[in-house]
């Protein structure tokens, strides 16, 4: 009879003159003769018993059935860690400021935008926000709009001299 020994992760069975290898529980069988016994992926292979408020968290030779994140949270080393969306890509608009909060985050427009912070437009409505006309410019409440003064020229928000001094 030859030196063959049985795989990690099964069992020999004995019978009279030969003997054969069987892999435990969990695990699957590779090769002829058997080589390796691996690792079943129960969860993959939706082979658990988890229930619909858990997630199944494969093992070796096994499962485990965890309770789900709350949304904003992520299973890590065991537990559920905050993730901090504003690591991620694109979140917010890019001239916005990203504020993580546990479980979520925030976006705000940077000063003299307007917007949701995922989406920032620049105020021209200095009825909201006098400071956005041009030190040049005033606003017109009525109309929402910034005038460039006499002598200078422009959208109201922006204003630049109309004429240049000359020697």
């Amino acid at each position: 009879m030859s030196n063959y020994r049985c795989p990690e992760n099964s069992v020999c069975v004995n019978l009279p003159g030969t003997y054969f290898c069987n892999c435990t529980e969990g695990f699957a069988p590779k090769g002829l003769p058997l080589e390796k016994c691996a690792d079943i992926n129960e969860c993959e292979m939706n082979l658990h018993n988890c229930g619909p408020s858990q997630m199944c968290q494969n093992t070796v030779g096994g499962f485990k059935c965890v309770d789900r994140c709350s949304e904003g949270y992520e299973y890590v080393d065991g537990e559920c860690v905050d993730i901090d969306e504003c690591r991620l890509e694109n979140v917010c608009d890019r001239r916005a400021e990203c504020i993580n909060t546990p479980g979520a985050y925030e976006c705000k427009c940077d000063s003299g935008l307007t917007g949701d912070g995922k989406h920032c437009t620049p105020i021209t409505d200095c009825s909201q926000q006098e400071d956005i006309c041009d030190r040049h410019a005033f606003c017109i409440k009525s109309l929402k709009l910034c005038i460039c003064q006499t002598g200078y020229v422009g959208d109201g928000i922006t204003c630049n001299g109309e004429y240049s001094s000359g020697t």
